[in-house]
């Protein structure tokens, strides 16, 4: 067997309103049928991730007042090991409304994502055609 696939998801607690404990099984079910091994390990609030320690960083989606609760702490405990991470190749995911959570916590202070540039210019398209 090859070195494990090793996942952190992000408060796997509150956000999950999407079936997103199935998306994770279903990539340890492809994981194996492929010889590959799977380690999965949650990360709550208040709690520290080692950008070293896993491969994907999994954010799933969660009702507002969660998505809420889960941007701040991002920002306040888990903001600069997912940067580290990102920057060393490791993935972070976000799904469904996860995207705009992760965006907002994750984002640069000094410096807008892309997907926030990129959203804005074609609102600004939008509005200039009209």
């Amino acid at each position: 067997m090859t070195r494990p696939l090793r996942i952190c998801a992000l408060y796997p607690d509150l956000m999950n309103i999407y079936a997103d404990r199935g998306n994770l099984l279903m990539l340890e079910r492809r994981c194996a049928w492929r010889g590959i091994g799977f380690e999965l390990t949650g990360a709550g609030f208040g709690e520290a991730v080692d950008p070293d320690a896993h491969d994907l960083f999994y954010l799933g989606g969660g009702q507002d007042r969660d998505q809420r609760l889960c941007a701040l702490d991002l920002v306040e405990t888990k903001r600069d090991a997912l940067h580290a991470a990102a920057a060393a190749g490791k993935v972070v995911l976000a799904s469904a409304a996860a995207t705009s959570c992760s965006a907002t916590a994750t984002r640069s202070p000094t410096r807008r994502s892309r997907a926030s540039a990129s959203s804005t210019s074609r609102r600004s398209d939008r509005m200039s055609r009209a």
